[in-house]
């Protein structure tokens, strides 16, 4: 509510490069690298949570052997909407690959693995949970797009990605180890427990390694649609 009643009268970009007072970025490359990885992170948070309810709707719809009560089912989307962060947090890191603990013991279910897309953990993940790869491609494919509209000199991607490439995996992994989600009893029932937990390391450095190679051929990308003997404003206007 209160980032949406400042940004009003311009976009949340536009509050993170300068519109804040007392709140300078003197750098260009600096202002188009948070606004890179400002890209990165949201576009990466929604497509994250989106997929994350998606699969639970195909895992219930294709019979899963839980039939929650109305009331556990309602219980169930209070969980959900209460904890969206928490859960964003955890399927991005694990859409990157890094190893995530899960445990759930509620509904009547009982499981507890850590699994990853990359092979680390216990279990290995369901063939559709590998779509999830597509997240961070896409995020960061993005950033890196965004980061070469806005360069200054665009002749120099590092200078740019550099700086989005470190704030994406640094911010990315402090909002992993924050948003842990250990959840027991409450709303669900005495006894129930659900955790998700995902390797804030391991987000670290697969995030960075996410957002060098999908930044740069995002980069690339623009590059490609630029017509030939002209450079991309970086104010969005011709």
């Amino acid at each position: 509510g209160a980032i949406g009643g400042v940004t009003t009268e311009g976009r949340v970009t536009d509050l993170i490069t300068g519109r804040l007072p007392g709140l300078t970025i003197a750098s260009s490359r600096a202002r188009g690298g948070l606004m890179a990885s400002e890209t990165m992170l949201v576009t990466g948070a929604i497509l994250a949570f989106a997929g994350l309810l998606a699969y639970l709707i195909v895992a219930l719809a294709a019979g899963s052997g839980v039939q929650p009560t109305p009331g556990e089912a309602l219980a169930l989307l209070i969980v959900l909407a209460i904890f969206a962060p928490n859960l964003a947090s955890g399927a991005l890191a694990f859409s990157l690959g890094a190893p995530n603990l899960f445990v759930a013991r509620s509904f009547g279910v009982g499981l507890e693995r850590e699994v990853s897309l990359l092979g680390w953990g216990d279990a290995h993940p369901a063939p559709l949970l590998y779509l999830a790869l597509l997240i961070p491609l896409i995020a960061c494919g993005l950033g890196g797009y965004v980061a070469r509209y806005r360069a200054e000199r665009p002749e120099e991607p590092s200078a740019v990605l550099s700086v989005a490439i470190a704030t994406f995996a640094i911010v990315l992994a402090v909002v992993v180890y924050l948003g842990r989600l250990d959840y027991s009893a409450g709303v669900l029932g005495e006894g129930s427990l659900v955790v998700l937990r995902a390797s804030a390391g391991a987000a670290l450095l697969l995030g960075m390694l996410w957002a060098v190679v999908a930044g740069y051929i995002g980069w690339r990308v623009a590059e490609a649609r630029e017509p030939q003997g002209r450079r991309v404003p970086r104010n969005g206007s011709l």
